[in-house]
């Protein structure tokens, strides 16, 4: 049978603890940056997304908005590359301004139906 001091003797026990708990602590560290470069990218996007709906914006009526916005967003960088914004994803229609209950935010846009 063991002694007390044979069961209480834990000579060596912290390196592999720690050893454990640092590739613990590294791979929380590279979560956490990872995380946050794709929160900075989304919200990178919605800014160039916005600027350029802004931007097409101040050309109706009459303008080239579908133009504009692509230009816009090829002018804002995100993650160093400029915002790919294809004229056929540029939908130009009309907001209804009257509150219906019930109704959601995209049932109050109308757009033409596509051509082709």
């Amino acid at each position: 049978m063991r002694s007390i001091r044979q069961l209480n003797n834990s000579e060596g026990a912290v390196a592999p603890l720690v050893a454990i708990m640092l590739i613990v602590i590294v791979v929380c560290v590279a979560l956490v940056a990872d995380l946050g470069h794709i929160h900075n990218v989304k919200v990178q996007l919605q800014r160039a997304v916005d600027a350029a709906a802004l931007a097409a914006a101040q050309q109706l009526p009459g303008g080239i908005p579908a133009e504009v916005a692509v230009a816009v967003g090829a002018a804002n960088k995100v993650d160093q590359e400029g915002v790919a914004i294809q004229l056929a994803d540029v939908v130009i229609g009309t907001w209804n301004t009257t509150i219906i209950t019930g109704q959601t935010a995209a049932d109050r846009f109308t757009a033409p139906p596509p051509k082709g």
